[in-house]
Formats: structure tokens, sequence, C-alpha cells
């Protein structure tokens, strides 16, 4: 016999032993072929809005053995562009996605097996649309006619910007036109939001009556190169943090010529036509991770302002000439206040008093009563104009007490709030450029109401109830609680106030609503006065310690009640 002969009759026997019916393969034979990993996908694509929270497709992971390895799944999410948005990480149960911006996103996912290598992979494909409000009837696209809007109301340096707003189902909506013959922007970064004309947007959409920041306060701000930059409160609730993925839908239309600063161009800007610019910007809930249920009716607002007048670099540092700034929050310069909150001390001071979340004026975005920012309601015949001429007066108590000769001071306690009118003669009307309101002519009017009432010496601390204003006859207006001198709280609260300068004078009058001194209707207790008033003469600088008072002002027993009007 041949060797090829033995050879294959030796491998049938082998084969027979192992294969039963090795003549008949196939029939009822099982030979099972290799196992690999195994990666599946809940889903394979996902549609969302933007900034809306969405589970990520859950991952189902198998080794060859059959055993579950769903906790070796990393996955990665990428734009569209192919840059990494958020990194890879080990999936977890529930894992959370939200897009920032509209777009095509990948998650990739990947699973390891036990030597580091990649065993399996899938894709799920992530759609997101922008989130607006069909409703409301706004669009973002920088041109604010909307009749949804709010009518506009003027702030900023010398009444050159004007906010509108709305509030809808889904989102806030800011629309912001500014006044600008020169349109100067620095793209420096330390620059950008400091040597750039622009304005910035304060937001407590956590209502209440916090005095410092809250997770739930914002900070918007826009310059003319178009940088938007949105920062939130940070924990220590002492400043605000740019959070970078916050990226609100924006319009910024340009009325004019931009110029950068250290562009060469130095001497042409005047001849620019510049009129301004618009910004409109929308900021939806969900990206600011609020419930829109869960929207109080009141929340605090504040802007500032900031006007570059020229493009070198030297003449526009802060403070300087022509870089001029308003501020709605800005505390006098050299003002530290300690404030008290979850048992630790934060001393504030005016590079950060936006800190101050007591500064915000309140907008009453939700009921009938009151809607819009700081408009409380006053009686038709008492006008608050600075005036003394009023016949509706009558009824008001005398609360000049001791003050010097020519000052006449009177309050009246009516069913909307209290009014206040001081009227001054005064030979040489003085306020000037000064840091303190009290270097020139001015009127305190203190407010003893609440638990402040009767206390033979005031407290150290402050009680919201009371008030005390400052007035000079240029109009401006400092707003406080009333408190021990030596521990000032700046505060902010809804009033309205007026100075008109007069022949031989001037005059004052104030309106605080009674919703912000606790008085309801039914109220028996009457709120008391203290009046101060500083009469500079025209000489040097004159401060606080200059202040003549029509009582003890730290002994609020001592004030003087106001005169009701009954039924009115």
């Amino acid at each position: 016999m041949r060797k090829g002969t033995i050879r294959a009759v030796i491998l049938c026997a082998l084969l027979a032993a192992f294969l039963p019916a090795c003549g008949k393969a196939g029939e009822g034979a099982t030979v099972e072929g290799e196992r690999f990993y195994t990666l599946e996908l809940a889903a394979p694509s996902v549609d969302l809005y933007t900034w809306q929270r969405v589970v990520l497709p859950a991952p189902t992971a198998a080794a060859p053995d059959g055993s579950d390895v769903t906790d070796r799944v990393r996955v990665a999410v990428k734009y569209e562009d192919g840059s990494v948005y958020v990194p890879e990480r080990l999936y977890a149960p529930g894992s959370e996605f939200r897009a920032g911006r509209a777009g095509r996103y990948t998650a990739e996912y990947a699973l390891y097996h036990e030597n580091g290598g990649v065993a399996a992979r899938k894709t799920a494909v992530i759609t997101a649309s922008d989130e607006g409000d069909p409703e409301s009837g706004i669009e973002a696209d920088g041109l604010i006619g909307e009749a949804a809007y709010s009518e506009g109301f003027r702030t900023g340096l010398n009444g050159n910007m004007t906010v509108k707003y709305r509030f809808s189902q889904k989102g806030v909506y800011l629309g912001v036109d500014v006044k600008d013959g020169n349109l100067i922007y620095n793209r420096y970064v330390a620059g950008r939001f400091t040597q750039s004309d622009g304005f910035e947007v304060y937001l407590n959409l956590g209502g209440g009556a916090d005095d410092v920041l809250n997770g739930r306060c914002y900070r918007i701000q826009v310059n003319v190169a178009g940088d938007v930059w949105v920062g939130q409160a940070k924990s220590g609730r002492v400043g605000f943090e740019l959070n970078e993925r916050l990226q609100p839908p924006r319009g910024i239309n340009y009325h004019g010529t931009r110029t950068e600063v250290g562009g060469g161009i130095y001497d042409h800007t005047y001849l620019d036509t510049d009129e301004g610019y618009t910004c409109e910007l929308y900021l939806p809930y969900l990206m600011l991770d609020i419930d829109p249920a869960t929207l109080p009716d009141t929340v605090g607002i504040a802007f500032s302002h900031r006007d570059v007048a020229s493009s070198r670099a030297e003449e526009i540092q802060m403070g300087a000439p022509f870089n001029a700034y308003y501020s709605d929050v800005q505390l006098p310069a050299g003002v530290d206040q300690v404030i008290h909150t979850n048992g630790s001390n934060y001393v504030l001071t005016s590079y950060d008093a936006y800190s101050v979340t007591a500064l915000y004026r309140k907008l009453y975005v939700k009921g009938t009563e009151r809607t819009g920012i700081c408009e409380p309601q006053t009686a038709p015949m008492l006008k608050i104009d600075g005036a003394a001429d009023e016949a509706a007066w009558a009824g008001a108590a005398d609360v000049a007490g001791g003050l010097p000769a020519g000052i006449a001071a009177k309050a009246l306690l009516r069913e909307e709030g209290l009014y206040v009118r001081v009227d001054a003669d005064d030979a040489t009307v003085t306020t000037g450029p000064y840091e303190d309101i009290a270097a020139g002519d001015c009127v305190q009017i203190n407010i003893a109401a609440g638990e402040t009432l009767g206390q033979t010496e005031l407290r150290q601390g402050y009680g919201i109830a009371a008030k005390c204003v400052e007035i000079n006859p240029a109009g401006r207006v400092n707003l406080k609680y009333l408190n021990k001198g030596g521990s000032v709280f700046w505060g902010g609260f809804d009033y309205k106030a007026k100075a008109a300068e007069r022949a031989g004078g001037y005059g004052v009058t104030l309106f605080i609503p009674a919703y912000e001194l606790g008085i309801t209707p039914d109220a028996a207790t009457t709120p008391k006065l203290c009046i101060g008033v500083v009469d500079n003469g025209g000489g040097a600088p004159s401060s606080a310690a200059d202040y003549a008072y029509s009582c003890d002002r730290a002994n609020p027993a001592a004030y003087i009640a106001a005169g009701r009007q009954v039924g009115r």
C-alpha cells in the first residue's frame, strides 16, 4: 500500500472518531464559528432643541462569552465640524446631553476589552435645532420693532440706551438700542469690555429678597466687536464666572463704521457718521437650567453702559475722560460694606458692586397690578416733580421739626404709599461732580417703618421696611436701608423721586409704594420720618457730618409721623 493511501485511511479513522456520520457531513452536524464582542444602541438618532436636556441613547454590550460588559463603554460627542464637544467618558445610566448651538452632533461609543483595546464601535446622530418661541412673535435678528416687546425705557449714559424685554413661555428676549456717534472696539482680551463700546445686563431670575448673588443670577456682556459673554454667579456668590457654553441666539446691527483701538486710524474717527447699534438676545430658560414654572413674579434687572470716544489706547484707560461709564449698580467710591449670609461675612467694594442684588431694579414680569421696571403708580394729583404747589398735599404732616429756617418738609400717607416733599431756600445751590452726594447741597429722608418703629436706637444691620433716601438738587438719588451710620447698606427698592431748582432754592419730591414699606390698607401704623439737609453754601465740599436733622436720627422713636389721607 502506498504511503499516501495509508495517510488517508488514518485521517479518515481519526475524523470518524470525532464526527459521527463522517461520510454525511452537513446533515445534523454543528460547527460553531468565532464569537465577537457586541455593542448595540437603544436608538440610532436623537432630535432636540438647542439647550434642551436629553438622555443619550443607552448602549448594551456583551463579551464573547455572553457576559454583560456595558460598564466598559465610553462615549464622546463631536460637533459637525469634527471638534470635540464632550470629551470621551464612561457611559453612566441616564447620561445627559445639551447642545449649546444648532447643528449635527455625533455621539461616538467605544467598547473596550480587558487588554485596553477597542472591541466594538457604534455611533448615534444628534440633530439640534434652535428653540425659539413662535408664539412670542420675536426673532433674535437685531431688529427690535416687534409689537410683542415691552415699551422701551431709557437708561445708560445721557439716556442713550433704550431697553425692551419680553418674558415668553420659553425664554427671555432682550432688545437694546444704543445711540453712539463713534463705534469703537478693542480686541485685546483685557480691554474687550473695558475699552470698547458696549453694555451689560444683569439678571436675578431667582426672585426673593436676596442681597448677594444666587445660582440664578447672570451677567450678559455685549460689545460692538460682536462679543457676547454670559457669566453665571459663582458658588461663593461674590462675583460672576464666564460660562463659554452659554451662547444665546443673538443679532447685532451696526449703524455706522466700527473702528478698532490701535488700528492706525487715530485722527479720522470723528469723520464717521455713526449713529449707534442695536442688539437682540434670546435666552431660553432651558439654557439657563430654569423650569419656566418656577420663574417668580418679580425678577431683578440692572444695566451698565460704556461709551469709548477715542481709538488711542492711552486715552481710554478705565476712568479716563474718553472712557465714560454708567452703571445701575455702581457703589460710590471707597464704600465698603459687610454682607452677612450663611454665617459668613463678605466685604464688597465698588469694583464688584454687581454682587449686591439688592441694588437691582425690580422687574414685574407677571400679574396685572404692577408690570415693568420700577414704575409704582402714584396719585395723579400728586406729581413727583419737585414742585411745591399741589393742593392735594392737604392733610400732610409737617416733618421739618428742628431744621433751619427756610426749609419746609411735609409727609403724606395714602393707600398707594408715602409721599414726602422738602423745599429749601438756598441762595447758592451747589452739587458738583462729587462721589459723595453730601459734598454739595443734599436732602436725606429717613423713614422708620415696620419693626424699626418705636426703637430708641438704630440697629446694626438693617430692616427691609426702613428706608433712607438721599437726593441732591441735580436729581442724583442714593437708596439705602436705614441703620447705623457705621454700617451703611446700599440697597434698591421701588420709588419715584424728582428734584427741581427754582429761583432762590430747590425742592425734592419722593414717593415710596406702600408695599415697599410693608403697609397694607388696614394697617394702623404710620411711618415716621427724620429729615436731614446739607447746606453747602458754595464753599469747599461738605460731608455727611454737615447734615442738620429735624430730630435725633439715631432714635426712630423720636421721628415725626406722616399725615394720613383716609379713604383715598
